[in-house]
């Protein structure tokens, strides 16, 4: 489903404090009969290829994020049903790391910063992933745009942190560039992908999906337009998950900070003498309660969070 005329006209022309009271109803999220059937879809053995493999971390880091959800979870009183979904999910990510690993390909922004690897081998690392991204993957569709996201949204997270490098004013430099190079490289892509997609919606691609489609879009900083075309097709849906909400949430900000607009949620700030400031924000006497009904933490929390950044 793509946006709605209509709906792109709200998005170019409405305020942003009222394009905020256009969030849709909260929906319930990815349920535990879902995840059960992403670890059956990663048990399928589809080759050695990064497609295939990507996809596979995909769904099990989708299903694993659903169960680590369950309140059962944190009470430690899961039945032998959530249990053994755990144990298997856990079996299956163990195999295909060490598919990974035998094939000498990390698929991961962590493993590869884990990995000791040179600068060259970063940017080798970082090049396959891109290459993979794109075109035809051989795989049936679903696996190709689940392995294909997966890819291309570890290569934005890895060009964040970057290759390693002594620190100092040269390394942050290179880092910077390295990711704006990056975010270019990324750009066709990643539209490609969410509009086959159109949007992978947590219920039923997976939270790693949902979340690996929000952080491309909101990297997207270089075209406001398509990032509030985006935007549209969230705000266009009957209700909106947990996840999708917060997503929803930060675009929202980033758009209106972009526009030079205050914001409505708090999600945006910047370092000042290696303190995190927040950005201009409408009502902030109310902002908690905004942010409570969007699924977000509170802003005190939010702030101690980030202030890391600045360090």
């Amino acid at each position: 489903m793509r946006l709605a005329p209509w709906l792109t006209a709200v998005c170019l022309l409405t305020p942003w404090a009222a394009i905020a009271q256009t969030m849709p109803p909260a929906g319930p999220g990815p349920t535990i009969a879902a995840a059960s059937a992403w670890v059956e879809e990663a048990s399928t053995d589809c080759g050695d290829g990064p497609v295939c493999l990507g996809a596979r971390f995909s769904l099990l880091n989708s299903a694993m994020a659903v169960f680590m959800g369950l309140p059962c979870t944190d009470a430690g009183s899961c039945g032998p049903a959530e249990i053994g979904l755990r144990d298997q999910a856990t079996a299956v990510y163990t195999a295909v790391k060490a598919r990974s690993r035998d094939a000498r390909m990390p698929l991961t922004a962590d493993a590869l910063a884990d990995s000791g690897t040179d600068a060259a081998g970063f940017s080798a690392t970082l090049d396959s992933w891109i290459s993979a991204g794109q075109g035809d993957c051989g795989l049936g569709r679903r696996l190709c745009v689940l392995g294909q996201l997966w890819l291309l949204t570890q290569a934005d997270q890895a060009a964040r942190s970057g290759p390693p490098c002594k620190e100092g004013a040269d390394c942050q430099a290179a880092r910077l560039t390295l990711m704006r190079q990056t975010d270019q490289r990324l750009d066709a892509p990643k539209r490609r992908i969410l509009t086959l997609m159109p949007w992978p919606l947590s219920t039923t691609w997976g939270p790693a999906a949902s979340n690996g489609a929000w952080l491309l879009v909101q990297h997207a900083d270089a075209d406001p337009a398509y990032q509030q075309r985006e935007l549209g097709i969230l705000l266009s849906q009957a209700t909106l998950p947990p996840d999708e909400r917060r997503h929803a949430a930060y675009l929202i900000d980033r758009l209106a900070t972009a526009f030079q607009r205050e914001q409505v949620y708090g999600t945006q700030g910047r370092c000042d003498e290696r303190r995190w400031v927040l950005l201009p924000t409408r009502d902030p006497s109310h902002l908690d309660d905004r942010r409570h009904a969007a699924g977000l933490k509170p802003m005190a929390a939010y702030q101690k969070e980030t202030a890391v950044l600045c360090q």
